[in-house]
Protein backbone atom coordinates (compact mmCIF):
# COMPACT_ATOMS: atom_id res chain seq x y z
CA UNK A 1 0.00 0.00 0.00
CA UNK A 2 2.79 2.32 0.61
CA UNK A 3 4.80 1.72 -2.00
CA UNK A 4 1.68 2.23 -4.29
CA UNK A 5 1.34 5.85 -2.79
CA UNK A 6 4.85 6.85 -2.86
CA UNK A 7 4.47 8.13 -6.41
CA UNK A 8 1.75 9.83 -6.36
CA UNK A 9 3.03 12.11 -3.11
CA UNK A 10 6.16 12.50 -5.26
CA UNK A 11 4.27 14.03 -7.54
CA UNK A 12 2.97 16.21 -5.97
CA UNK A 13 5.50 17.54 -3.64
CA UNK A 14 7.08 18.60 -7.15
CA UNK A 15 3.83 19.70 -8.16
CA UNK A 16 3.61 22.26 -5.31
CA UNK A 17 7.83 22.92 -5.42
CA UNK A 18 6.71 23.63 -9.29
CA UNK A 19 4.31 25.81 -8.63
CA UNK A 20 5.94 27.86 -5.53
CA UNK A 21 8.60 28.70 -8.00
CA UNK A 22 6.53 30.10 -10.33
CA UNK A 23 4.87 32.36 -7.71
CA UNK A 24 8.15 33.31 -6.41
CA UNK A 25 9.01 34.56 -10.24
CA UNK A 26 5.87 36.34 -10.66
CA UNK A 27 6.58 38.35 -7.57
CA UNK A 28 10.34 39.06 -8.56
CA UNK A 29 8.95 39.89 -12.42
CA UNK A 30 6.84 42.28 -11.22
CA UNK A 31 8.75 43.95 -8.73
CA UNK A 32 11.44 43.91 -11.50
CA UNK A 33 8.90 45.47 -13.83
CA UNK A 34 8.16 48.31 -11.18
CA UNK A 35 11.47 49.06 -10.55
CA UNK A 36 12.23 49.59 -14.74
CA UNK A 37 9.18 51.51 -15.13
CA UNK A 38 10.42 53.90 -12.45
CA UNK A 39 14.27 54.07 -14.15
CA UNK A 40 12.61 54.27 -17.75
CA UNK A 41 13.68 56.50 -20.17
CA UNK A 42 10.69 58.93 -21.58
CA UNK A 43 11.42 61.01 -23.81
CA UNK A 44 10.30 64.62 -23.47
CA UNK A 45 9.35 67.17 -25.91
CA UNK A 46 10.47 71.30 -25.37
CA UNK A 47 7.53 73.22 -26.95
CA UNK A 48 9.27 76.03 -29.24
CA UNK A 49 10.44 78.60 -27.23
CA UNK A 50 11.54 81.55 -29.63
CA UNK A 51 7.57 82.01 -30.23
CA UNK A 52 8.42 83.91 -34.04
CA UNK A 53 6.32 84.53 -36.04
CA UNK A 54 6.83 83.41 -39.76
CA UNK A 55 6.25 84.40 -42.89
CA UNK A 56 6.86 83.22 -46.34
CA UNK A 57 8.85 85.40 -49.15
CA UNK A 58 7.83 84.15 -52.76
CA UNK A 59 10.50 84.62 -55.31
CA UNK A 60 9.65 83.43 -58.64
CA UNK A 61 12.70 81.42 -60.17
CA UNK A 62 16.44 80.20 -58.90
CA UNK A 63 17.43 83.79 -60.27
CA UNK A 64 15.31 85.70 -58.04
CA UNK A 65 16.03 83.24 -55.29
CA UNK A 66 20.08 83.91 -55.77
CA UNK A 67 19.13 88.32 -55.66
CA UNK A 68 17.11 87.98 -52.76
CA UNK A 69 18.58 85.44 -50.54
CA UNK A 70 21.30 87.58 -49.17
CA UNK A 71 18.38 90.30 -48.00
CA UNK A 72 16.34 87.69 -46.47
CA UNK A 73 19.04 86.51 -44.64
CA UNK A 74 19.95 89.40 -43.52
CA UNK A 75 16.30 90.35 -42.02
CA UNK A 76 16.31 86.51 -40.02
CA UNK A 77 19.64 87.97 -38.66
CA UNK A 78 18.21 90.99 -37.62
CA UNK A 79 14.32 90.78 -36.62
CA UNK A 80 13.74 89.20 -32.95
CA UNK A 81 9.76 88.49 -33.44
CA UNK A 82 9.97 87.46 -37.38
CA UNK A 83 11.43 84.31 -39.25
CA UNK A 84 10.84 84.67 -42.61
CA UNK A 85 10.96 81.65 -45.01
CA UNK A 86 12.30 81.98 -48.23
CA UNK A 87 9.99 79.92 -51.36
CA UNK A 88 11.19 79.51 -54.76
CA UNK A 89 8.78 78.60 -57.69
CA UNK A 90 10.20 76.18 -60.66
CA UNK A 91 8.87 79.02 -63.30
CA UNK A 92 7.26 82.28 -63.57
CA UNK A 93 3.76 80.81 -64.32
CA UNK A 94 3.83 78.44 -61.21
CA UNK A 95 4.86 81.88 -59.04
CA UNK A 96 2.15 83.35 -60.44
CA UNK A 97 -0.26 80.78 -59.81
CA UNK A 98 0.56 80.89 -55.85
CA UNK A 99 0.72 84.99 -55.81
CA UNK A 100 -3.01 85.00 -56.61
CA UNK A 101 -3.51 82.05 -54.07
CA UNK A 102 -2.19 84.50 -51.91
CA UNK A 103 0.41 81.73 -50.80
CA UNK A 104 3.01 84.73 -49.59
CA UNK A 105 3.15 86.75 -47.34
CA UNK A 106 6.32 88.60 -49.33
CA UNK A 107 7.52 89.33 -52.23
CA UNK A 108 9.08 91.38 -54.84
CA UNK A 109 8.11 91.19 -58.52
CA UNK A 110 7.55 94.08 -61.15
CA UNK A 111 5.53 96.90 -60.99
CA UNK A 112 2.65 95.26 -63.10
CA UNK A 113 2.13 92.79 -60.88
CA UNK A 114 2.06 94.58 -58.33
CA UNK A 115 -0.44 97.11 -59.12
CA UNK A 116 -2.73 93.60 -60.23
CA UNK A 117 -2.14 92.03 -56.86
CA UNK A 118 -3.25 95.08 -55.01
CA UNK A 119 -6.80 93.76 -56.19
CA UNK A 120 -5.74 90.64 -54.23
CA UNK A 121 -5.24 91.13 -50.89
CA UNK A 122 -1.82 92.83 -51.01
CA UNK A 123 -0.20 96.26 -51.02
CA UNK A 124 2.76 97.95 -52.65
CA UNK A 125 5.04 99.10 -49.60
CA UNK A 126 8.35 99.30 -51.35
CA UNK A 127 10.62 99.28 -54.74
CA UNK A 128 13.96 98.98 -55.77
CA UNK A 129 15.19 102.96 -55.80
CA UNK A 130 17.24 102.64 -59.30
CA UNK A 131 14.76 102.15 -61.97
CA UNK A 132 17.85 102.29 -64.48
CA UNK A 133 18.78 99.24 -64.12
CA UNK A 134 15.25 97.65 -65.13
CA UNK A 135 15.16 97.48 -68.79
CA UNK A 136 14.59 94.45 -70.27
CA UNK A 137 17.40 93.04 -73.08
CA UNK A 138 17.95 91.37 -76.38
CA UNK A 139 20.37 88.50 -76.28
CA UNK A 140 21.61 86.75 -79.24
CA UNK A 141 23.94 84.03 -80.06
CA UNK A 142 27.23 85.10 -82.11
CA UNK A 143 27.09 82.38 -84.66
CA UNK A 144 23.49 83.81 -86.16
CA UNK A 145 24.86 86.79 -87.48
CA UNK A 146 21.83 89.18 -86.17
CA UNK A 147 23.22 92.59 -86.97
CA UNK A 148 20.06 94.26 -87.82
CA UNK A 149 16.15 94.09 -86.64
CA UNK A 150 15.88 92.59 -89.84
CA UNK A 151 17.83 89.68 -89.30
CA UNK A 152 15.32 88.48 -86.81
CA UNK A 153 12.96 87.45 -89.76
CA UNK A 154 12.37 83.60 -89.60
CA UNK A 155 14.33 83.00 -86.35
CA UNK A 156 13.55 81.51 -83.08
CA UNK A 157 13.63 84.04 -79.77
CA UNK A 158 13.64 82.80 -76.63
CA UNK A 159 11.44 84.20 -73.31
CA UNK A 160 10.95 83.58 -69.82
CA UNK A 161 7.07 84.01 -70.38
CA UNK A 162 4.74 85.98 -71.65
CA UNK A 163 4.06 87.62 -68.26
CA UNK A 164 6.96 88.61 -68.10
CA UNK A 165 6.98 92.35 -68.39
CA UNK A 166 11.29 93.15 -68.40
CA UNK A 167 11.64 89.61 -69.83
CA UNK A 168 9.14 89.64 -72.82
CA UNK A 169 6.46 92.45 -72.74
CA UNK A 170 9.28 95.20 -73.10
CA UNK A 171 11.35 93.20 -75.47
CA UNK A 172 8.66 92.72 -77.37
CA UNK A 173 7.16 96.15 -77.38
CA UNK A 174 11.01 97.70 -77.92
CA UNK A 175 10.87 95.57 -81.12
CA UNK A 176 7.64 96.65 -82.42
CA UNK A 177 8.76 100.43 -82.01
CA UNK A 178 11.53 99.47 -84.19
CA UNK A 179 9.77 98.39 -87.16
CA UNK A 180 9.46 95.05 -86.41
CA UNK A 181 6.18 92.64 -86.64
CA UNK A 182 6.03 90.69 -83.99
CA UNK A 183 3.23 88.91 -84.81
CA UNK A 184 4.88 86.74 -87.83
CA UNK A 185 8.42 87.82 -88.23
CA UNK A 186 9.96 85.49 -85.47
CA UNK A 187 9.24 82.49 -83.38
CA UNK A 188 9.11 82.64 -79.34
CA UNK A 189 10.04 79.33 -77.54
CA UNK A 190 8.98 79.88 -73.83
CA UNK A 191 11.48 78.35 -71.41
CA UNK A 192 9.79 79.55 -68.13
CA UNK A 193 13.27 81.59 -66.39
CA UNK A 194 15.59 83.78 -67.17
CA UNK A 195 18.63 81.29 -66.83
CA UNK A 196 16.86 79.01 -69.05
CA UNK A 197 16.38 81.65 -71.59
CA UNK A 198 20.34 82.36 -71.10
CA UNK A 199 21.81 78.77 -71.55
CA UNK A 200 19.56 77.93 -74.85
CA UNK A 201 20.78 81.06 -76.55
CA UNK A 202 24.03 80.21 -75.09
CA UNK A 203 23.96 76.56 -76.47
CA UNK A 204 22.68 77.96 -79.88
CA UNK A 205 19.36 76.66 -79.63
CA UNK A 206 17.73 79.71 -79.91
CA UNK A 207 18.99 82.83 -82.42
CA UNK A 208 18.01 85.19 -79.47
CA UNK A 209 16.28 85.56 -76.14
CA UNK A 210 14.91 88.16 -74.23
CA UNK A 211 16.06 88.87 -70.40
CA UNK A 212 16.30 91.28 -67.66
CA UNK A 213 19.12 93.62 -67.46
CA UNK A 214 19.87 92.74 -63.96
CA UNK A 215 19.46 89.37 -64.04
CA UNK A 216 21.77 89.16 -67.58
CA UNK A 217 24.33 91.36 -65.19
CA UNK A 218 24.01 88.68 -62.66
CA UNK A 219 24.34 85.77 -64.60
CA UNK A 220 27.56 86.41 -66.21
CA UNK A 221 29.33 87.46 -62.95
CA UNK A 222 28.91 83.54 -62.04
CA UNK A 223 29.61 82.26 -65.54
CA UNK A 224 31.78 84.87 -67.46
CA UNK A 225 32.21 82.59 -70.24
CA UNK A 226 29.07 82.75 -71.23
CA UNK A 227 29.79 86.19 -73.22
CA UNK A 228 32.41 84.21 -75.27
CA UNK A 229 29.44 82.69 -77.32
CA UNK A 230 26.11 85.04 -76.28
CA UNK A 231 26.06 89.45 -76.67
CA UNK A 232 23.79 91.87 -75.20
CA UNK A 233 22.73 93.56 -78.51
CA UNK A 234 19.54 95.88 -77.50
CA UNK A 235 18.26 97.51 -74.44
CA UNK A 236 14.93 98.67 -73.66
CA UNK A 237 13.97 102.10 -72.01
CA UNK A 238 13.68 101.89 -68.04
CA UNK A 239 10.32 101.58 -66.26
CA UNK A 240 9.96 101.71 -62.45
CA UNK A 241 11.68 99.14 -60.80
CA UNK A 242 10.93 95.78 -59.00
CA UNK A 243 8.08 96.41 -56.45
CA UNK A 244 7.99 95.27 -52.29
CA UNK A 245 4.31 94.18 -51.30
CA UNK A 246 2.96 92.72 -48.32
CA UNK A 247 -0.27 90.79 -48.03
CA UNK A 248 -3.16 93.26 -46.73
CA UNK A 249 -3.98 91.11 -43.72
CA UNK A 250 -0.37 91.48 -41.65
CA UNK A 251 0.10 92.70 -38.45
CA UNK A 252 0.99 96.15 -38.24
CA UNK A 253 3.41 95.78 -35.80
CA UNK A 254 5.26 93.29 -37.78
CA UNK A 255 4.81 95.33 -40.96
CA UNK A 256 6.19 98.14 -39.59
CA UNK A 257 9.21 96.21 -37.93
CA UNK A 258 9.91 94.87 -41.29
CA UNK A 259 10.26 98.17 -43.34
CA UNK A 260 11.98 99.48 -41.00
CA UNK A 261 15.15 96.94 -41.25
CA UNK A 262 14.55 97.04 -45.12
CA UNK A 263 14.52 100.75 -45.69
CA UNK A 264 17.02 101.28 -43.54
CA UNK A 265 19.86 98.86 -45.61
CA UNK A 266 22.61 100.68 -47.28
CA UNK A 267 25.90 100.86 -48.76
CA UNK A 268 27.46 102.50 -45.70
CA UNK A 269 28.32 99.51 -43.76
CA UNK A 270 30.07 96.12 -45.49
CA UNK A 271 27.15 94.21 -44.53
CA UNK A 272 24.97 96.15 -46.18
CA UNK A 273 26.85 96.28 -49.40
CA UNK A 274 26.76 92.93 -49.46
CA UNK A 275 23.39 92.42 -48.94
CA UNK A 276 22.01 95.17 -51.93
CA UNK A 277 24.99 93.88 -54.22
CA UNK A 278 22.43 91.57 -55.84
CA UNK A 279 20.14 93.89 -55.52
CA UNK A 280 21.93 95.51 -58.52
CA UNK A 281 23.86 98.00 -55.33
CA UNK A 282 20.29 100.00 -54.76
CA UNK A 283 18.66 100.01 -51.44
CA UNK A 284 14.78 99.83 -51.48
CA UNK A 285 12.65 103.18 -50.84
CA UNK A 286 9.05 103.34 -49.59
CA UNK A 287 6.81 103.27 -52.54
CA UNK A 288 3.02 102.86 -53.31
CA UNK A 289 0.09 102.80 -55.90
CA UNK A 290 1.19 105.97 -57.28
CA UNK A 291 4.61 105.20 -57.80
CA UNK A 292 3.70 102.81 -60.60
CA UNK A 293 1.24 105.02 -62.69
CA UNK A 294 4.01 104.53 -65.66
CA UNK A 295 3.20 100.89 -65.44
CA UNK A 296 -0.38 101.28 -66.43
CA UNK A 297 0.50 103.68 -69.27
CA UNK A 298 3.15 101.25 -71.09
CA UNK A 299 0.41 98.13 -70.64
CA UNK A 300 -2.53 100.42 -72.07
CA UNK A 301 -0.13 100.39 -75.13
CA UNK A 302 1.33 97.39 -75.08
CA UNK A 303 -2.09 95.31 -74.67
CA UNK A 304 -3.65 97.75 -78.10
CA UNK A 305 -0.81 95.99 -80.11
CA UNK A 306 -1.05 92.24 -78.78
CA UNK A 307 -4.21 91.98 -77.75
Amino acid sequence: MLVNLCPFFKRKFYFVLYTLAILISCIFFSCDQSSLKKNAYEPTFSTDSTNKKVLKWGVPTRGYYEMEEPLVNYLNRKLKNIRIQIIASNTLEDFLVRLRKKEFDITIHNGLAALEQEQNGYTIVGKIANDDTYRGIILVNKDSVINNFSDLTGKTISSPGKEALAGHMMPMYFLHQNGVNVKTDFNILNLGSFESVILNVYQGNCSAGFCMLSMWNDFIKKRPEIKSRVELKWTTPALPNLALIFRNDMEVKVSEELKAFIFSISNATAEGKKVLETLGGTPLVPANTSTYYPMKKFIKEYNSIFQ
